[in-house]
């Protein structure tokens, strides 16, 4: 849930500054997503230490542009990031790929 809402607000920042240019997003582009209090904010809910959040959003931006790059659906999203290759646990990456099918089917 708490991870849904932040690929949420990450996917909306993606898509709309992809429509507007198509210059590489730096680190305090995908900051402005979120003001500095939801970053506070996100570090408690998430429960990170200082300076984690910032590498997750980066995290999960990187993975939602990849999925877009490579239309991936869903299920090659949730193997891929179960893969040897990647080893994040089953149920983060059952939350992307839920996730990722709720946004391929518009629901997002």
């Amino acid at each position: 849930e708490k991870l849904q809402g932040l690929l949420k607000r990450i996917q909306t920042s993606i898509i709309s500054t992809s429509t507007s240019t198509s210059e590489k997003k730096t680190k305090s582009q995908h900051a402005a997503v979120f003001t500095e209090a939801e970053l506070v904010q996100l570090q408690y809910v998430l429960e990170l230490k200082s300076g984690q959040v910032q590498d997750v959003v980066e995290i999960c931006s990187y993975i939602l542009e990849q999925c877009i790059y490579h239309n991936l659906s869903a299920a090659k999203l949730q193997s891929f990031l179960c893969s040897d290759a990647v080893k994040m646990l089953p149920s983060h990456a059952e939350a992307f790929a839920s996730f990722w099918d709720s946004a391929l089917e518009g629901k997002f």
